[in-house]
C-alpha cells in the first residue's frame, strides 16, 4: 500500500534536488481503504502519541512531503530541506524516533528510516502477492 506513495515522494525529492528532470505533474495522491486497512496502518506505524480504540467512519491518515525553498538554495546538504508530516484524522502524529516528542514531522531521511524498519523484507520482497501466499 505504501510502495507507490513512497516512490512518488522520492521522485519529487529527486526532481527538486536536480537528480532527475521534472516529469510527473503529480502533487497529490489519495487512496481509499476499508477501516481495517486504516487500523492496520495505524498499528504498523510507530506512533507514540496515538491511541487507537476504534476506527471512525471517514478516518484518514495523511503523509505530506514538504520542503523549504530557501534551504534548497542556501545549503549544501539539500536532503535536509525536506520533511514529512503525518496526521491521523487531522491530528499530528509523532513517529518514533523522529525529532522531539510531540513533533508531527520527520526529516525525510528519518521518515525513510522509519519506513525501512517497519517494511516487509522477507521472502518475495517486492512481490507481496507471492509473499502473502
Amino acid at each position: 500500500m505504501f510502495e507507490r506513495p513512497l516512490a512518488e515522494m522520492q521522485r519529487r525529492v529527486d526532481e527538486l534536488l536536480g537528480y532527475r528532470e521534472a516529469g510527473s505533474p503529480l502533487r497529490y495522491m489519495i487512496y481509499s481503504a476499508h477501516d481495517d486497512q486504516i487500523a492496520n496502518v495505524m498499528e504498523w506505524l510507530p506512533a507514540t502519541n496515538v491511541r487507537q480504540d476504534t476506527i471512525l467512519f471517514a478516518a484518514n491518515v495523511f503523509f505530506e512531503l514538504a520542503y523549504d525553498e530557501d534551504c534548497l538554495v542556501n545549503t549544501s546538504l539539500m536532503v535536509d530541506c525536506f520533511k514529512v508530516y503525518t496526521r491521523w484524522n487531522g491530528n499530528p502524529v509523532h513517529l518514533a524516533p523522529c525529532g522531539e516528542l510531540g513533533s508531527d514531522s520527520c526529516t525525510y531521511m528519518e521518515f525513510l528510516g522509519v519506513m525501512r524498519t517497519i517494511a516487509y523484507d522477507g521472502p518475495y520482497y517486492g512481490n507481496l502477492k507471492e509473499a502473502c501466499k
